[in-house]
């Protein structure tokens, strides 16, 4: 679990279908000593596992990945620099499984994009 160690949730609020997610990086996290040491950028299977977290959040119970449609890293995540984000996620359910459409951003700046299947 990255939650309360890789990131915090400071906000959350539902716009229309949308479930917004404000999240603050911790910038002195231990990942970022090998990811990178010049550089700290956030690993984009964080960024994925993010979304999965906050979903599990919102609906309250556990989730696995069944199978991921897209994944786009747009530009670096640079803590140090972006250190407040927001994720805005499209969740809807059919049959027991959860289509998610995500995305992580800054203002203007999109960071990543996901469109992924989950189930409990």
């Amino acid at each position: 679990m990255l939650i309360n160690d890789f990131f915090e949730i400071c906000n959350k609020h539902k716009s229309g279908s949308d479930i917004i997610y404000d999240i603050e990086l911790n910038e002195n996290h231990k990942i970022y000593k090998g990811h990178f040491p010049s550089q700290a950028i956030a690993p984009g299977v964080c960024l994925a596992q993010i979304v999965k977290e906050l979903c599990e959040d919102y609906l309250k119970n556990e989730l696995k990945m069944k199978s991921s449609r897209s994944m786009k890293f747009m530009t670096i995540l640079d803590p140090s620099k972006d250190k407040n984000v927001s994720v805005k996620i499209i969740l809807k359910e059919i049959d027991d499984i959860f289509s998610v459409r995500a995305n992580c951003y800054k203002e203007e700046k999109t960071f990543f994009k996901i469109d992924a299947k989950y189930c409990f």
